[in-house]
């Protein structure tokens, strides 16, 4: 059974289906099992792609679940000023918002402290994991510490005493770090394939 949040998303995800087929698989990747009314909802989500805005707002709350509507109630969202109707937009946003709450920033700050760069990774391919896990964590300055963790975690010893001496005499910034790990890793990889040539 999946969690609420992934109810969720699987809604979110059912806006964008263009078959009942995909409705039914969305379905049973939410809640384990296929719809107990398979009409209704081939019929409800045939062409939901295609419909209008205002058809696929009327639809959202039949398809998305007893959780997600009572989730949708307690929301209490009103029609934007200006506007006599909600709009599936600002709905989608609602949830967004709502399960934003639920995003889990301490484990992400645990992971993204614990990563270091693998043996034989590349280091742009560790910049990414990095950068990845750094989306979830929320950081006011993300910038700040990518570049503190990108030195503290990379794989070159020599260039990570070199970064820590540099930095203590003049601020760099994360592309200036970035630059210059990329740079080192090449040296480091055009340096052996000329030592390897007989």
């Amino acid at each position: 059974m999946a969690s609420i949040e992934q109810k969720a998303q699987c809604v979110l995800w059912l806006h964008e289906t263009k078959s009942p087929i995909d409705v039914q698989r969305a379905f049973r990747r939410c809640y384990g099992r296929s719809p107990p009314d398979t009409k209704s909802i081939k019929r409800c989500s045939t062409g939901y792609a295609t419909q209008s805005k205002k058809g696929k707002t009327a639809v959202f709350p039949h398809v998305c679940g007893d959780e997600l509507k009572t989730q949708y109630r307690s929301l209490d969202i009103k029609p934007k000023t200006g506007e006599t109707k909600l709009k599936l937009e600002q709905i989608i946003d609602e949830f967004d918002k709502f399960f934003g709450d639920y995003k889990k920033e301490i484990f992400a700050s645990f992971v993204l402290l614990e990563i270091k760069q693998k043996p034989h990774e590349k280091f742009q391919e560790f910049y990414t994991r990095l950068k990845l896990v750094a989306e979830d964590c929320n950081y006011d300055k993300p910038e700040r510490m990518l570049r503190h963790k990108i030195v503290q975690g990379i794989s070159d010893k020599p260039l990570q005493e070199r970064l820590l001496w540099e930095t203590s005499r003049k601020p760099k910034t994360l592309q200036d770090i970035v630059i210059e790990c990329k740079s080192a890793e090449l040296s480091k990889d055009q340096s052996k394939a000329m030592n390897t040539i007989d």
